[in-house]
């Protein structure tokens, strides 16, 4: 299997979306952009994201293979972190003794290895608050006593073993100056009884702590005994958990079940937040929750949601397909791989990525289903045994303007390519007298991509949009390749640029920063 076909990509609907940033600069200039929402987009691909312009993405192509960085099986997570792309990995929780934490840097198309937890796996990173947080998911250093979190300043990493008996963590999140952490928590034991006699009771807890992970104190447990707990969230200035098959809600002062335990099937992979809305992965579709009401999809009748991102306007998940039978949600294995039960006959399923413009969700939204009201046969699931034979698509982020998606078995890093090359135009600028200029940029400009400009002149708009962009030879074949060159203008009047960004690979893209054009003294 080709590196390019590991996923089955859906394409429902394609559309732009722009944003605008600031730049600022000490020199006296005819042009410094702080601003290209007015430029003309000559051509449909390219994208200015939060700070910078890179090339369109090409959603109507399947991704492509950006890199390997890791011997284990599973890319676990993924999130953005201060401009980077931090990967979590392991060969499956619960059956490995390590997890790893890789750093990619999309501005030189290069990656490292920069941590390892000492747990057996590593299915969450999350930030709050500039800080990244990793919750250790079963502690290999020393008994049951204590468990772990990590916690990452973009410069150095900190473990904290000073989580009371917890068994395994699973969701971190910040709120209201606190940290709150869910775990499979153990019963302070009865003296002479060792917590791993099997005979000392273990909750699905929350615990918080005012000290950044120092020291903990619990706030919710649930109703019966089990590791029932799961991953949590913030959303709407309240914590969402999962636990129990249902959402708990916490509002700053009270725990509260969401539909009184009525929804014991719902089981959380992914949470992804947006505006008035939360939504939420599980084995048997896709969920949305707006603070109050908890609703299920009609419109995507996926399985197994294991990554949700958005990116402008385009909603992208990856998923499975399934065809001929059904799967169900049978009992609790490992968390993060719960056991598998088939229906009346073997299904088929394969691996998807599906890629949605807003409108459409936002019509699957009005049409959604109440949740309780489903048929709890027939519910989605996934188990390690799929795992062993399919190419699955496990997470997915967006990092610096561009999808990236973790796989197992392989544990690579595959990325939506973007387009070959894409124009901007510079709005018209007046006021530029006659005399010697200067073109200066700031760009990234990884191996096999490159950013070049032209510029024209003009008397008055009109002889300016009549005029051809020229470069250093000042005819239409030659560009300003290297910031700094400079150009002259023999008459007062117009002056516009032109961007071109290309790359001759679709894993890696250009960033165009800052342009500045100076009149030279």
């Amino acid at each position: 299997m080709t590196h390019s076909k590991l996923c089955r990509i859906v394409i429902l609907v394609l559309i732009s979306s722009w944003t605008g940033f600031s730049i600022h600069s000490n020199n006296a200039n005819i042009i410094d952009d702080k601003n290209w929402n007015n430029a003309i987009q000559s051509c449909g691909n390219i994208r200015i994201n939060d700070s910078e312009i890179l090339l369109e993405t090409q959603f109507d192509q399947p991704p492509v293979f950006a890199f390997d960085p890791t011997d284990d099986e599973t890319i676990t997570c993924m999130k953005e972190y201060k401009g980077k792309l931090y990967i979590g990995s392991c060969t499956a929780p619960g059956l490995t003794d390590t997890g790893s934490v890789f750093i990619y840097d999309p501005e030189k198309h290069a990656w490292e290895k920069a941590f390892q937890v000492n747990e057996q796996g590593l299915i969450r990173l999350e930030v709050y608050n500039d800080i990244l947080y990793i919750p250790g998911y079963d502690a290999n250093d020393g008994g049951w006593d204590l468990g772990n979190i990590y916690i990452h300043d973009g410069k150095t990493w900190v473990k904290k073993r000073a989580v009371p008996r917890a068994v395994h963590t699973y969701g971190i999140a910040a709120y209201k100056d606190r940290i709150y952490l869910s775990a499979d928590i153990l019963d302070q034991p009865s003296e002479g009884i060792s917590l791993t006699s099997g005979r000392v009771p273990i909750y699905g807890r929350v615990v918080s702590s005012s000290d950044n992970g120092s020291s903990w104190r619990e706030e919710f447990r649930t109703p019966v005994q089990g590791q029932n707990i799961g991953l949590m969230t913030v959303f709407k200035d309240q914590i969402v958990l999962n636990a129990m098959g249902d959402l708990v809600i916490f509002d700053g002062k009270k725990w509260k079940f969401l539909n009184d335990g009525n929804a014991s099937f719902l089981y959380v992979l992914e949470y992804f937040s947006d505006d008035n809305l939360l939504l939420i992965g599980t084995p048997f579709g896709l969920c949305y929750f707006d603070g109050k009401r908890l609703w299920r999809s009609v419109l995507f009748d996926w399985g197994y949601i294991r990554g949700i991102c958005k990116l402008g306007n385009h909603w992208v998940f990856t998923h499975y397909t399934l065809r001929d039978g059904y799967i169900y949600h049978g009992p609790t294995g490992t968390h993060n791989y719960p056991a598998l039960k088939y229906g009346s006959q073997k299904p088929t399923f394969w691996a998807d990525i599906t890629i949605i413009p807003d409108e459409v969700l936002k019509q699957d939204l009005v049409a959604g289903r109440n949740l309780i009201a489903m048929d709890k046969n027939k519910m989605w699931a996934t188990s390690i045994k799929m795992f062993q034979i399919m190419h699955v698509p496990t997470s997915a982020c967006v990092c610096r303007g561009r999808v990236y998606i973790g796989t197992h078995p392989e544990g690579y890093v595959l990325v939506l390519p973007v387009a070959k090359q894409g124009f901007i135009e510079s709005s018209i600028y007046g006021a530029a007298e006659p005399g010697t200029y200067k073109i200066d940029w700031d760009s990234a400009t990884p191996p096999g991509t490159s950013i070049r400009f032209q510029i024209r002149t003009g008397t008055t708009k009109q002889t300016l949009s009549n005029s051809e962009f020229i470069g250093s030879d000042r005819t239409g074949q030659s560009y300003f390749e290297k910031s700094g060159e400079t150009f002259s203008i023999s008459e007062k009047g117009f002056i516009q640029y032109r961007a071109i960004l290309s790359t001759d690979d679709p894993v890696k893209s250009p960033y165009l920063k800052r342009v500045v054009i100076s009149k030279q003294e």
